[in-house]
């Protein structure tokens, strides 16, 4: 018994030592630390039919739930926002950009998603190794998480996709399927944006949020929206990286001759048949997303 015992010490002292999976010590910036957070923020290109752009949650007033009407009103200031944070690891950083919409407005062309929801968050991710220079990019896209190699400069540029905000360097969805984007409009540099810590939402989040920690809304929507510093990507975005499991790659095994269909199209200028393949392709990898996505893949951004 007492052999047994020891063993079961032994073993539990051993788990209890830091491994190969955390492989880092990391902190956690809430506020500017001396930091420059302006120096890795990306360049947003947005759709010239996009009507809504980042702002301050509380850019209107402190009533989250009338933040939709407002913008539609024009109460919110013109000045781009971007929230950001940065979580320091063992010989690189993370920088983390977010941008807050106050309406998510997306369908992929005619189909109809049924994305329609007040608030709405997205995110860039940017690796910065302890040199400074930028090697990696992430950026939230719906139900995944857009994920490259990076040497292009400080400042990544970023495609939003029209309505719902999703992300992306090249202007593709999974498996390269183009996003809802027809031609350039509003160009956000990097240098237009007012930068803002989230310590001002964490003040105000026991009457932003409700009990599940997701922004009120007085609207009827089927997606709500969880606030950034209570998902776990928020303090350790680098499992976007180490993640095994790459939801970008995931091959949907329904509707192959649609699938294969929409992989051709894309090589043709576009035009009035490409948004109809590739939305159904988008909406099979929707589906099937939904299910598996939980199982193998960190938190969805929304």
């Amino acid at each position: 018994m007492n052999k047994f015992i020891l063993l079961l010490v032994i073993t539990l002292l051993i788990l209890s030592f830091p491994t190969q999976a955390m492989h880092t010590q990391r902190k956690c910036y809430l506020k500017d630390q001396n930091i420059d957070v302006q120096r890795y923020a990306p360049t947003l290109c947005y759709d010239y039919k996009e009507k809504y752009f980042p702002v301050d949650v509380h850019g209107d007033d402190y009533n989250v739930t009338n933040n939709h009407e407002n913008y539609e009103k024009g109460l919110f200031p013109d000045k781009p926002v971007c929230y950001y944070n940065v979580v320091s690891y063992d010989g690189f950083k993370v920088y983390e950009y977010w941008f807050y919409y106050a309406y998510n407005d997306y369908n992929y062309y005619s189909i109809k998603i049924n994305d329609i929801h007040e608030h709405d968050f997205e995110a860039v991710f940017v690796w910065v190794d302890g040199d400074g220079y930028p090697f990696y990019v992430a950026t939230s896209m719906h139900l995944w998480i857009q994920r490259y190699s990076y040497n292009e400069g400080d400042h990544p540029f970023v495609y939003v996709e029209r309505g719902g905000h999703g992300m992306s360097l090249n202007k593709k969805l999974i498996d390269g399927i183009p996003m809802v984007f027809e031609k350039p409009g509003r160009i956000l540099e990097w240098r237009d944006f007012v930068f803002k810590d989230f310590s001002d939402l964490i003040y105000h989040s026991d009457r932003d949020l409700d009990s599940d920690g997701y922004y009120k809304t007085d609207e009827v929507a089927k997606v709500r929206v969880k606030a950034p510093w209570l998902r776990a990507v928020f303090h350790d975005p680098d499992v976007l990286r180490r993640s095994k499991n790459n939801a970008d790659n995931i091959q949907i095994k329904t509707q192959k001759k649609t699938l294969e269909i929409a992989k051709i199209l894309p090589k043709f200028k576009i035009g009035r048949f490409i948004p109809l393949f590739s939305s159904l392709k988008s909406r099979s990898h929707r589906l099937d997303l939904r299910r598996v996505l939980p199982q193998i893949a960190p938190p969805r951004i929304a």
